[in-house]
């Protein structure tokens, strides 16, 4: 039986900052992630991900860094999204996003549409916000 989506969510923020690199002081981690079961994969649902880190280098200067998502996370993201297509009625998201504090507090935000970047859409809300020097200047700012 698949758990709770609620203890999922917690279970993929625990697994994120576990994924993080200890030997580095971060502040902020984000995963955007996609998945569409209707594209046809010989492996199962299709997915995509984005997934970086936020950490102070020398000079107090914030920086973003790449981050490879262990099998595990992947494996929880998907579990996550057969559990809330089970409660929906219209279907499970397309995209989820996962944001971490290194005080441990998390937040999830969902799209119910198609996933953007797995049909070749690299648009503003897919793609061109993460960008390093916008994601730096709206995390700053605190919009992030």
């Amino acid at each position: 039986m698949t758990p709770a989506p609620l203890t999922l969510q917690a279970a993929l923020a625990q697994a994120l900052a576990d994924a993080l690199p200890a030997d580095q002081i971060w502040e902020h981690a984000l995963v955007s992630y996609e998945l569409d079961e209707e594209m046809p994969a010989s492996h199962g649902p299709d997915s995509s991900y984005l997934a970086f880190y936020l950490v102070r280098a020398a000079g107090n200067v914030l920086v973003m860094e790449d981050l490879t998502l262990p099998l595990g996370l992947d494996n929880l993201f998907q579990d996550l999204h057969r559990a809330m297509s089970a409660a929906e009625p219209t279907g499970g998201w397309g995209t989820a996003e996962l944001t971490l504090a290194a005080d441990g507090r998390y937040r999830f935000s969902f799209d119910y549409g198609p996933p953007k970047r797995l049909n070749g859409i690299h648009d503003e809300e897919s793609y061109d916000r993460f960008r390093a020097d916008r994601y730096l200047a709206e995390y700053a700012g605190g919009r992030a």
